[in-house]
């Protein structure tokens, strides 16, 4: 019964999984954004005690072609959910910018199952008009996501 759930929440995060981008063993990719989309992809993230950040899903546009990505959702990860967001406060919010990878990304830290996550919304540098302009509404965004795959992340982290 629990693998039967374990399964669905699996598959939940697993639909469109485009074959052309690898993250790594447990990284979930997801082609589910609009082709047209402004951002590169979003990443899911949460602190584990023993091994630090954790990439769990990246959803990118579809028929993407992704340079660089998982450099690039190795730093999201690593610096949208921190070993210094296990003391950080539900909601807390982050504009950063990395010249070095040229990307922009928007991060919102929520604890689910009593554990830290983060969601971030990345762009292309030239992109950060629209992270900047954005910025209130891809919080807001972010965190009604947030609240909807928390119960998901709950239901995998009972059956770990």
């Amino acid at each position: 019964m629990a693998a039967d759930a374990q399964s669905g929440v699996e598959s939940a995060f697993h639909r469109n999984q485009p074959p052309d981008v690898h993250l790594g063993d447990g990284v979930g990719v997801s082609a589910v954004l609009p082709a047209s989309s402004a951002l590169l992809c979003v990443v899911l993230s949460r602190w584990d005690d023993v091994v630090g950040p954790q990439t769990l899903h990246v959803w990118v546009p579809r028929d993407t072609a992704a340079p660089q990505l998982g450099r690039r959702v190795r730093y999201v990860t690593g610096h949208a959910v921190s070993c210094t967001s296990v003391n950080a406060a539900h909601g807390a919010a982050s504009l950063s910018v990395v010249p070095d990878l040229h990307v922009a990304f928007v991060s919102r830290l929520f604890h689910a199952a009593n554990a830290p996550f983060a969601l971030a919304a990345v762009v292309e540098l030239e992109r950060l008009y629209f992270l900047h302009g954005r910025h209130t509404l891809l919080q807001h965004w972010l965190q009604r996501l947030a609240y909807k795959i928390s119960p998901q992340l709950r239901q995998v982290k009972k059956l770990q």
